[in-house]
């Protein structure tokens, strides 16, 4: 749901007229959660979260007339900012999960007679069996091809080796890259936009490597909740 809600102005933002209420209404929850999941927030944007969320409230007040309690609390999501820091580590989605696997063993089971015992002797059978696989998430890639280092335009920025080895996708700790299809942040503009860099090439070995192209942001579209980039000069 997650993923999906980021990526709706994307999938159907050309389909959404301009200047609809509803539709901005929906990409201020999204600039609010994404002020809210953040690893960090500088103290002097709270105040903008604060101001943010009430004309969010507000706006919902207005289009549907009434509001939820779990709305009402994000009044307090700054303040509670400010005192505690990163709320991400408060969030009880994990819980949640956890919790899910107990509801689903009962549905399953079918055994009424001692529900605490049941469940206890699943969950701990499920936790071995997650223990006993391996922390380390595995890097899986698609077709490999050897090529001649001098015949690569980055051989220049590898040594110790005259071949390296590349692929066209590469799936490593959940994250799926693929050869000129994606984007990565690596760093920001004066204007304290993203800047962002295509990858271009996908090497496993002598090491994983992503090479990649430099492309321009040009401005941040709040129709789409995304930054319009061109490819570089």
């Amino acid at each position: 749901m997650w993923t999906l809600a980021f990526a709706l102005p994307l999938m159907i933002g050309s389909h959404i007229q301009e200047g609809d209420e509803h539709w901005e209404h929906f990409i201020t929850l999204l600039d609010i959660c994404r002020m809210l999941f953040s690893g960090c927030i500088h103290k002097d944007l709270l105040p903008y979260l604060g101001d943010l969320t009430e004309c969010f409230l507000s706006k919902a007040q207005e289009l549907y007339g009434h509001l939820l309690p779990k709305e009402h609390f994000m009044l307090l999501y700054p303040r509670l900012w400010a005192s505690f820091g990163c709320l991400l580590h408060f969030m009880c989605l994990r819980m949640k999960a956890n919790h899910q696997f107990f509801k689903q063993q009962v549905y399953c089971i079918g055994n009424y007679k001692n529900i605490p015992k049941s469940l206890a002797i699943k969950y701990q059978l499920n936790q071995a069996l997650q223990w006993s696989k391996s922390l380390i998430s595995e890097t899986s890639y698609g077709v490999i091809t050897q090529k001649d280092i001098r015949a690569v335009p980055y051989g220049q920025h590898i040594s110790g080796t005259s071949e390296v080895i590349e692929t066209n996708w590469i799936k490593t700790e959940g994250l799926l890259l693929k050869q000129e299809d994606c984007y990565i942040c690596v760093g920001t503009t004066r204007e304290d936009h993203p800047n962002f860099a295509r990858v271009v090439n996908l090497v496993v070995w002598p090491d994983l490597l992503l090479v990649c192209r430099d492309v321009c942001t040009e401005y941040y579209d709040p129709h789409f909740s995304a930054y319009r980039i061109t490819d570089a000069v």
